[in-house]
């Protein structure tokens, strides 16, 4: 007789993510499960197109309560657990069938691959989770945030467990879920409140310490992590990412040194098949510029090969991330030739790595690659992997090879605002400023659309910029952009010769700065240097005292090192202020 299968999901405003969830399993389940928390969006529409067995259910702080709340009603010989923003690896259908009929074991962990930053791509981390269980009426989720599965009669370390090669890919991480759900705070609010209750709860602090460090607060990530370490047991499954957290604390604050430490211990004493940590290891000596010390690390990570599974965090240590971290350092050591080998061996290994391009690129500009050999080269890596046209054009367009970026960009056949956006960058850098305005005045609105649109009307010296500005009012845009538009609207002032106001008042205040230092590079990138000069009076309207650091830093970025070397002066005269990249700039320019 053949098994069935009961997918158990909870659901609330799903309405993005559903479908492609449910259409991955599609076929391949005997009843799905969902209960939902309230939706108020098209989730429970899109359920219904899958036949869905729907069940409504209060939400109450309780993940684990919701989730025992689909077991319940599953009538399927195996339990299946999915999120609305996972999708099963299309490649693994069969194989979870065979698995469904064929399945010996109690419980399979099934590799989740977590896609994190703007877009799905390379940037993946990796994680073992449950996801079949037999349907014996054993197990319930404990915990209401970071949800654990139990057995009512003994502990999962007892009964029969598996790792598959079945692959989950998880979206909830991208930045624009994250921030729609506002799944931080959320998170935080239950951790926090289930920590006065369970103070001696270890894992309490360190998902707490998690959810910090998904905000870039590296400081009260490590103190939640330092709780759990003082009493620290490898045996805990979420052991060995306490301590590669801690790593990157470490490499994120500057203390080299404890990373070190930390990696070693790490390596030494518990996981000597721990890829990830030889990786941060070969990643402090590159910040430290110990470039032997770092290539042997990243050597030793090509010859560990990915860690196993039960290990395995974030995806391609052992081979194409190694491989461009060894290009990036002898890029910066300009051994071109080597750095182009390494850059190719990355393309090699992951032939969808978009940064893998960028990176080449990079490199065949600092060899002075004429545009028929890079032609030849892009070529031969489209024709052997999955990159874009657009990747290469944008690519080629970041290093000023303009005419064949141009080429790319009209290869590609279909319509979508990234094309959009890079035939203005084209336009942009050709000075073809009339050309760039007609074009985008009635495209829609992108933050980068909004920089070209803006500045080609500024350096065109056309009073429509004042109606432009003026003319953003759908709100969502202006939040977006408020603290663009205000700069580029003195910006204007200024060239017009009309009066300026100030843009901040505060000292720490750094997002007006980095809008400056990127319409200077700009101006400076395309040779508008009369524009350029009046355009660092918006330094005058700003109170950040590192102003004349970062102006120096742009200046040595596009090879002004006289310019540079005075500036950073200024900025230890005038503010006392300097750091190790200033440092090193001066050592340069002397």
């Amino acid at each position: 007789m053949n098994k069935t299968v009961s997918l158990c999901m909870i659901v609330k405003n799903e309405e993005k993510n559903l479908s492609r969830c449910l259409k991955s399993i599609d076929g391949l389940m005997d009843e799905i499960i969902i209960v939902d928390t309230g939706s108020t969006d098209k989730t429970i529409e899109i359920a219904k197109a899958y036949n869905a067995k729907i069940y409504h259910y209060e939400w109450q702080d309780d993940f684990s309560a919701a989730r025992n709340e689909s077991i319940k009603y599953a009538t399927g010989d195996w339990l299946f657990f999915m999120d609305a923003d996972d999708e099963l690896c299309h490649k693994d259908r069969e194989r979870l069938l065979e698995l469904i009929q064929k399945g010996a074991k109690d419980i399979y962990f099934f590799e989740t691959h977590s896609f994190v930053g703007r877009t799905p791509g390379a940037n993946i981390t990796v994680n073992l989770n449950i996801r079949l269980v037999k349907n014996d009426g054993q197990y319930y989720y404990e915990s209401p945030i970071h949800e654990q599965l139990k057995n009512k009669k003994q502990a999962l370390t007892n009964l029969k467990t598996s790792i598959v090669d079945i692959k989950i890919f998880h979206y909830g991480y991208l930045k624009e879920n994250i921030s729609s759900k506002n799944k931080r705070e959320r998170n935080k609010s239950i951790l926090q409140d289930l920590m006065k209750k369970e103070p001696n709860n270890m894992f309490h602090y360190f998902n707490l310490g998690s959810e910090y460090f998904a905000e870039n607060n590296y400081i009260k990530a490590l103190e939640c992590f330092n709780q759990v370490y003082k009493n620290f047991d490898e045996k805990t499954l979420y052991a060995p990412k306490l301590i590669l957290r801690m790593v990157l604390c470490c490499y994120f604050l500057g203390l080299y040194e404890e990373g070190i430490e930390l990696v070693e211990i790490g390596l030494l004493k518990y996981y000597p098949k721990y890829t990830e940590l030889e990786y941060l290891k070969g990643l402090i000596y590159h910040k430290q510029k110990k470039y032997t010390l770092a290539i042997d690390a990243f050597n030793k990570c090509i010859q560990m090969k990915d860690s196993p599974s039960a290990l395995k965090f974030i995806f391609g240590v052992g081979d194409y991330r190694s491989f461009a971290a060894l290009a990036d350092i002898y890029m910066a050591l300009e051994d071109y030739y080597k750095a182009y080998e390494y850059a190719v061996k990355t393309l090699l290994y992951k032939k969808d790595y978009a940064q893998g391009v960028y990176h080449l690129v990079k490199i065949l500009k600092a060899m002075q690659a004429e545009e028929k050999d890079v032609f030849k080269i892009m070529e031969s890596h489209k024709a052997n992997g999955k990159i874009s046209n657009l990747i290469i054009g944008d690519a080629l367009l970041k290093e000023g090879y303009h005419t064949l970026a141009s080429q790319y960009i009209q290869l590609e056949k279909k319509e979508s605002i990234h094309k959009d956006t890079l035939k203005a960058k084209y336009l942009f850098k050709s000075k073809a400023y009339e050309e760039v305005v007609r074009f985008l005045e009635h495209k829609p609105f992108t933050i980068d659309t909004f920089k070209m649109l803006s500045l080609s009307l500024i350096l065109l010296k056309d009073e429509k910029i004042f109606k432009y500005l003026e003319t953003i009012e759908d709100k969502e845009a202006l939040k977006a952009c408020r603290d663009l538009v205000k700069v580029y609207g003195e910006l204007a002032h200024i060239l017009f010769e009309q009066p300026t106001a100030v843009i901040s008042y505060e000292k720490k205040e750094r997002v007006y700065t980095q809008i400056i230092m990127e319409i200077l590079n700009q101006l400076l990138q395309n040779n508008e240097f009369d524009v350029f000069e009046k355009a660092l009076e918006l330094l005058n309207l700003i109170s950040d005292d590192t102003v004349l650091l970062q102006l120096g830093k742009l200046y040595h970025k596009n090879g002004y090192e006289k310019m540079a070397y005075k500036e950073i002066i200024r900025s230890i005269k005038d503010f006392d202020v300097i750091d190790k990249e200033g440092l090193r700039i001066l050592e340069q320019c002397v």
